[in-house]
């Protein structure tokens, strides 16, 4: 249902990628579909920490920088 995309971030899932299932009713009790969503781990911990905190700094998404291997000259 969710395309394999976490539902926080909307990124797809890696092969990787730890993931949480989460419970948008907070009941662990109700497993029913529709109730259950599949986030990343990191995501899932963001979204659990601001609901609690709201005075948390979020990270801002950075560009990815490529590296290249630098060869010596003999």
């Amino acid at each position: 249902m969710q395309q394999g995309r976490c539902n926080y971030c909307n990124l797809t899932f890696k092969f990787d990628d730890f993931v949480h299932v989460h419970h948008q009713d907070r009941n662990r009790n109700n497993n029913s579909i529709k109730n259950l969503l599949l986030l990343h781990k990191h995501c899932h911990d963001q979204l659990h920490g601001s609901m609690y905190d709201k005075h948390q700094v979020a990270e801002e998404p950075y560009e990815v920088k490529v590296s290249r291997t630098v060869l010596q000259s003999s």
